[in-house]
């Protein structure tokens, strides 16, 4: 069993996401915006990270589009 490194484009990925929500949350005026991810990342250490980042959902791809507008009415609250 070998070890399992990120790949680069992996880590930017990561990066980036908690880039924007960290930039949404110290914002008040973006503090209200809810945050749904859609990713193709399906690794359980990936996802972990994501939701302790506290975002209104997380969607994997492929997703159909019932299932992305499920996420945004419930989201939204309507």
């Amino acid at each position: 069993m070998g070890v399992e490194f990120p790949s680069e484009q992996e880590q930017l990925k990561k990066a980036d996401v908690r880039k924007h929500i960290l930039f949404i949350d110290d914002n008040p005026q973006f503090a209200a915006i809810p945050v749904v991810f859609l990713s193709s990342i399906a690794k359980k250490e990936h996802i972990k990270e994501i939701l302790q980042l506290q975002p209104a959902g997380y969607i994997l791809k492929p997703a159909d589009k019932e299932r992305i507008l499920n996420m945004i009415t419930q989201t939204l609250g309507k």
